[in-house]
């Protein structure tokens, strides 16, 4: 029982911690996005991706663009940006 509530609270803590950055990326909205790691985000968008949102996260400020924009291989035609947040 232990075990599956240390994993219910990581899977709570994650969850809050993602919208807060759907929160703090807003008005942008990936069609996906998942935390790599403690500190790194990916936001994911497939056909047609809309380049306004991408150009709006390359310059919010408190944003750091680790990796990307580029295409992920298992989405043909889509865009992918791995990104750190330096307030959050």
């Amino acid at each position: 029982m232990s075990q599956s509530n240390r994993w219910r609270e990581n899977y709570r803590f994650r969850c809050d911690v993602l919208d807060a950055v759907w929160d703090f990326i807003h008005p942008v909205v990936p069609d996906h996005m998942s935390q790599v790691n403690d500190d790194l985000f990916e936001a994911t968008w497939w056909k047609p991706v809309p380049a306004m949102d991408i150009e709006i996260l390359q310059h919010t400020e408190g944003i750091i663009i680790i990796h990307g924009p580029y295409e992920p291989e298992s989405i043909a035609g889509g865009l992918a940006v791995q990104f750190s947040i330096q307030s959050l």
